[in-house]
């Protein structure tokens, strides 16, 4: 994990902040909020990663299942992770 870290610091920042939001998550009271948080955190870090940013006008050329797939491919491509990626 560290030399992972070291190695792209960009990305080492999304993780950092990814923690920190998710220490958010742990503080609200209520299951809705906490999955609505969790679930913008996972879009945002999928953007990030995919270098799709969030924009106010309506973008539709970015995809989640498209987004999610190429971040299987690039972090999780190894036969261990087959059972996760169905």
């Amino acid at each position: 994990m560290t030399e992972f870290f070291i190695r792209d610091t960009s990305k080492a920042e999304v993780c950092r902040r990814i923690f920190w939001q998710l220490v958010e998550v742990s503080n609200q009271h209520s299951q809705q909020a906490q999955e609505l948080l969790l679930s913008t955190i996972l879009e945002a870090s999928l953007r990030s990663i995919d270098g799709r940013l969030f924009t106010a006008k309506k973008d539709k050329s970015w995809n989640v299942g498209k987004g999610l797939e190429n971040f299987f491919n690039a972090y999780l491509a190894s036969d261990e992770w087959t059972d996760t990626r169905s």
